[in-house]
């Protein structure tokens, strides 16, 4: 999902690691990212993460600050549970009537007994929501590798329980490098899920809001260039 904006950054002469998770836990997927860190970095790494991604490198430096320089929040998914409610009401909101039927029969397939209609659909309901939480996409379908439902549905299942638990975020971690927020106004997950949960552990906090933006704003067409300037200048030394 990632692969198109970490090809526009190598292409600035910056070296780009693109980890893969494949472990189905939080803990299994955030032993995976200091793996590759220790492995491929070279001391403390700036890392930008997307969507899910943004969350699990905060809940990695919070585990190992060592290894974060700093830290960019690119579209991040909500740290609290009002904020996952609002972002699924948000898109909700924005279909039509038959987007919304469309989208409830694809989440019934994906819960189905057949694997192979079930992965269709979850691959389906990718494109669907790409529409929905964009303004005017570049493309009509996410470029990425081999969906995997059970990944999604193990991980997201162990992040949305302890979103609602309020046990997602170690309350007693700070996360001492600077961190930094590029969030689109029109992206549904709100911007106050991210934000204020991440106040009290971040002394250095920086909040960009990207006007006539959704979700991933590499993918949107009037403002991609706008972020890329505001990326690179949260990524120079």
């Amino acid at each position: 999902m990632v692969a198109p904006l970490a090809r526009e950054l190598a292409t600035d002469g910056t070296g780009v690691l693109e980890p893969f998770q494949t472990a189905d836990s939080i803990a299994g997927q955030v032993a995976e990212l200091v793996r590759a860190l220790r492995t491929e970095g070279e001391g403390r790494s700036v890392v930008v993460g997307s969507s899910w991604g943004a969350m699990l490198a905060v809940l990695t430096a919070q585990r190992h600050p060592e290894l974060f320089d700093r830290l960019v929040l690119v579209g991040s998914a909500p740290f609290d549970r009002r904020g996952g409610e609002r972002t699924t009401a948000t898109r909700r909101a924005r279909m039509s009537d038959a987007q919304r039927a469309e989208f409830d029969d694809l989440l019934r397939a994906c819960s189905g007994p057949d694997p192979a209609r079930a992965g269709a659909a979850f691959a389906r309901s990718g494109d669907l929501l790409l529409a929905i939480d964009h303004l005017d996409p570049v493309v009509d379908r996410l470029e990425g590798v081999t969906h995997q439902l059970g990944l999604f549905r193990s991980v997201w299942g162990e992040v949305e329980a302890r979103r609602d638990s309020g046990t997602l975020l170690d309350p007693d971690a700070c996360l001492p490098c600077p961190v930094v927020v590029l969030h689109g106004d029109h992206d549904p997950h709100p911007l106050a899920g991210v934000v204020d949960p991440l106040q009290p552990l971040c002394p250095e906090l920086t909040v960009h809001v990207l006007d006539g933006c959704g979700h991933l704003p590499w993918l949107e067409r009037r403002a991609r260039e706008r972020f890329l300037t505001v990326l690179r200048t949260a990524l120079a030394p």
